[in-house]
């Protein structure tokens, strides 16, 4: 984009104040706020998620497929559901 911006000698200012950028800007920060909100807060609470996982996932194994739905759309990340929650379901076979 800096490439481009200097080659094609285009005036920043009007990139800066172009209502799409102003818009992705917002989305950008949004999303990457609530992911770090989400993040934070299974991080501080991971070893009571895991235990009300485990305990729902040994008396109800099919809720696996319900509690990974909800903590992927709480955490913004797929990897870090089967991170966080993975190693509990593991352990019950």
């Amino acid at each position: 984009a800096t490439l481009i911006s200097i080659t094609c000698k285009i005036d920043t200012g009007e990139v800066l104040n172009a209502s799409t950028f102003k818009s992705g800007m917002s989305a950008c920060v949004c999303v990457l706020g609530v992911a770090w909100l989400g993040d934070t807060f299974v991080k501080a609470h991971i070893s009571d998620i895991q235990a009300v996982a485990g305990d729902l996932l040994h008396n109800y194994p099919w809720l696996l497929a319900v509690v990974l739905f909800f903590a992927a759309t709480l955490l913004y990340s797929q990897a870090a559901t089967t991170k966080a929650l993975m190693p509990a379901a593991l352990l019950l076979g």
